[in-house]
């Protein structure tokens, strides 16, 4: 009886892997966003800095 309860919350629906996903790959895209834009300081810090 207990397995039927915990069923719903173990299989996730279209739309939470849907949400998951897209959650996920906002996650990546800050993260990336986030690298290059400190490279970029650092690459305009060492240009200043000649």
């Amino acid at each position: 009886m207990s397995m039927i309860e915990q069923q719903p919350s173990v299989s996730l629906t279209e739309a939470e892997l849907r949400e998951a996903d897209r959650r996920q790959r906002g996650r990546i895209v800050g993260l990336v966003s986030f690298t290059l834009a400190m490279a970029a300081i650092i690459y305009v810090i060492a240009l200043i800095r000649l």
